[in-house]
């Protein structure tokens, strides 16, 4: 049975940017409210099995009328499927190439593709035949679908039921009997159409050898050697050249080459190519040679690093030689230091003496002035008398003293500023003198580091020696890539004549395939062919009666399967619903008189009609126990069932008791689950014991597309 494994998805209808979802657990649950793109997800699996079959009115469904593919905010539309199948593994992809047109293409593990018509006939071949509405009514649980054969026309239910059953086939048969309008002259037509493919097929087949004959011709080589002699000589000439290849380089061929037989044309060819790319890694020039170029990579880093520290040490030094010139050595400003200190402190003392004697008269003036002195004209100090006193001694104290001593402040500012200039002066000095120590310890460091790698001894100069050393490996790596590139194009010699041997081979395939096409319509059975053509024209006068043994053969199954399923629909219904008026639901199945196909009827004990009692909760749980019970006897090429919000209506016991249900399915098949619904989220998380994969679908833009979290 065919199980899904993966779905890459760009372009359709809800995404836009290219997503992939892992459907290779067990249960796989979309979760996320209405209009985030889960249908999307859901549709984008039919659409690329089924392409224009699940487009348009004639699906059943109301929303795929005018239905759009293609999302509107993206240039490119495809949806790409990884399916397997017991042990075999393939892509199935399909892309929108037009409003109606789309491309398919199957693709196998091993690369091998097909694409257009032939892909549409093998994925009918591995679905074996599986329609869109058998894919619908049997693996798509869309709840439209399901209401529709419950309650829609007894003609349009009957026919889903059919299809649900697994009695497509018969259906098929007959639809396609009666689309087929059969005619005698039909089949010969088809031989003719079928005649007329093999010719153009042989000219394509034609063209392509000629071409590639000219191809090889370009390259010397001759049209006898394109034959199987001729491809068994190369491939002893190309292990020959190889052989001798590995011997002038010291190594060996590896005991799998050595052994395989040249007649094996795609492992020869395979183990060739893996033995020159081998040789080309473990040569030994090539590993010289990299040795050589990081060594001239290790000089270039030790050289430059070399050079920096050095320009730093040189700038650092020139600085506070440059700043020696200018202001001198530190002992000569610690001189000019000392020196202005002792001016400062003589001018201060000058100042305080200076200071002492006007305070004195200053004292003597304000003495004078005070309400307690009557004799002003008298000298408080030596009591001599003098006219005019008071006012001789204001006057020489504005001119004596007071200006004096301004200018003494004055002077003493300067002083204290120059002082202050060469103290900054003495600390750039040591701030320069330490930067300039520290980057020549450095360089010191670095130049004892690279003298100890190198062995250059203190009398030599570094850099000399280094660009000596660069020279010295550069000339020998030139003389190794010399010699590399030689053994290279010999490699290369080899490699031409390996791909020359795969395009000897294509040819002779090529003609092979185009021998066999021109004895196909000489041969017996295309004779057989020409000869139905003339019975099949008796054929359609007898079709009426394969109609009616169809029809017959359709019934029967159809009685022996609901037979079969009916107590587990019946014991489905009742854990999910507990319906206190039906204690069983009868599946019955007979003759349509009108039709002259099946009619179904679902009844209860009593043997009356249980569709009118049900209500809306009801019904659906009675829709899912007949998909499910149905779903697990169908006999169908696929190992996975679609559910798009089952829980519509259900109650939270309901919904319990479902998803016991589905526990039990997926023993069996895979099952993707898309809701809405947080409590049934919840419990599907709760009562589902299978390994799980869940995607969470939140924000949805046109631009961006859903925003999807898996977990």
């Amino acid at each position: 049975m065919i199980a899904i494994s993966k779905v890459k998805i760009r372009g359709f209808r809800g995404f836009t940017d290219e997503q992939e979802f892992d459907f290779s657990s067990p249960i796989t649950i979309l979760f996320g409210e209405n209009g985030k793109g889960k249908s999307s997800l859901l549709n984008s699996i039919e659409w690329c099995l089924f392409g224009n079959e699940c487009i348009g009115k004639d699906t059943g469904i109301r929303e795929r009328v005018d239905w759009e593919v293609k999302n509107r905010n993206t240039k490119e539309c495809y949806v790409e499927l990884e399916l397997k199948e017991n042990d075999s593994e393939y892509k199935i992809k399909r892309t929108l190439k037009g409003k109606e047109k789309d491309e398919l293409s199957i693709i196998w593990s091993d690369g091998k593709t097909i694409q257009g018509e032939d892909a549409k006939r093998k994925l009918v071949k591995l679905t074996k035949n599986f329609s869109f509405k058998d894919f619908l009514t049997s693996i798509y649980q869309h709840q439209e679908v399901i209401r529709f054969f419950l309650i829609q026309e007894p003609k349009d239910r009957n026919e889903a039921i059919d299809r649900l059953l697994g009695l497509s086939e018969y259906r098929n048969i007959i639809d396609g009997i009666n689309r087929a309008e059969i005619k005698g002259e039909i089949l010969q037509n088809e031989i003719d159409k079928m005649s007329e493919k093999i010719k153009t097929r042989i000219e394509v087949w034609q063209q392509q050898i000629e071409e590639k004959k000219r191809e090889l011709n370009n390259k010397e080589i001759q049209d006898n050697e394109i034959s199987v002699d001729g491809t068994r000589n190369l491939a002893v000439n190309i292990k020959k050249s190889l052989k001798e290849f590995s011997q002038d380089i010291n190594l060996s061929l590896t005991e799998t080459f050595l052994k395989i037989d040249e007649s094996d044309f795609n492992e020869f060819c395979r183990l060739a190519k893996q033995e020159i790319t081998r040789l080309r890694s473990e040569m030994p020039d090539i590993k010289k040679q990299k040795e050589i170029f990081e060594k001239i990579s290790k000089i270039e880093k030790d050289l430059s690093n070399y050079n920096s520290v050095q320009a730093v040490f040189n700038e650092k030094n020139k600085l506070f030689q440059d700043f020696i010139q200018k202001n001198g050595k530190i002992d000569e400003l610690e001189k000019k230091k000392i020196s202005k200190e002792n001016e400062i402190k003589e001018k201060e003392n000058e100042k305080e003496k200076f200071s002492l004697l006007a305070v004195i008269i200053e004292k003597t003036i304000k003495y004078l002035k005070s309400d307690m002195v009557t004799r002003r004209e008298t000298c408080p100090v030596c009591g001599t008398e003098k006219e005019g006193l008071l006012d001789q001694l204001e006057k020489d104290y504005q001119e004596k003293y007071k200006e004096v001593l301004e200018e003494i402040n004055k002077e003493l500012e300067e002083k204290k500023n120059e002082l202050k200039k060469i103290e900054d002066l003495i600390s750039e000095h040591r701030k320069k003198e330490e930067d300039k120590i520290k980057f020549e310890r450095e360089f010191k460091k670095v130049s004892e580091s690279i003298r100890n790698i190198w062995g250059i001894s203190e009398r030599e100069n570094i850099e000399k020696w280094l660009n000596n050393f660069k020279n010295t490996y550069e000339g020998e790596l030139k003389a190794v890539e010399i010699t590399v590139k030689e053994k290279q194009e010999r490699l290369n010699k080899i490699e031409e004549n390996i791909d020359n041997l795969s395009k000897i081979h294509e040819v002779l395939k090529l003609e092979s395939q185009m021998e066999k096409a021109r004895n196909i319509e000489g041969s017996d059975d295309w004779q057989k062919l020409q000869n139905k053509a003339d019975e099949f024209k008796k054929f359609a006068q007898k079709i009426e009666d394969i109609i009616s043994a169809v029809k017959q053969a359709s019934t029967a199954e159809a009685k022996n399967k609901i037979e079969s399923v009916k107590e587990k629909i019946g014991e489905y219904f009742k854990d999910i619903t507990k319906h206190p008026m039906i204690s069983q639901v009868n599946f019955e199945v007979s003759d349509d008189k009108r039709t002259g196909g099946n009619n179904y009827e679902f009844k209860n004990h009593d043997g009356g009609n249980i569709i009118p009692i049900l209500s809306q909760g009801n019904l659906n749980a009675l829709a899912l126990s007949i998909f499910l019970a149905l779903a697990q006897s169908q006999d169908s090429p696929f190992k996975f069932l679609i559910f798009d919000d089952p829980s519509q209506s259900l109650g939270s016991s309901e919904k319990e008791e479902f998803c016991k249900i589905l526990n039990e399915i997926a023993e069996q098949r895979s099952l993707i689950i898309s809701t809405m619904d947080k409590e049934f989220y919840e419990k599907l998380k709760d009562k589902i014991l299978k390994q799980e994969k869940i995607y969470e679908f939140k924000n949805w833009t046109p631009t961006k597309g859903p925003e999807v979290e898996g977990k």
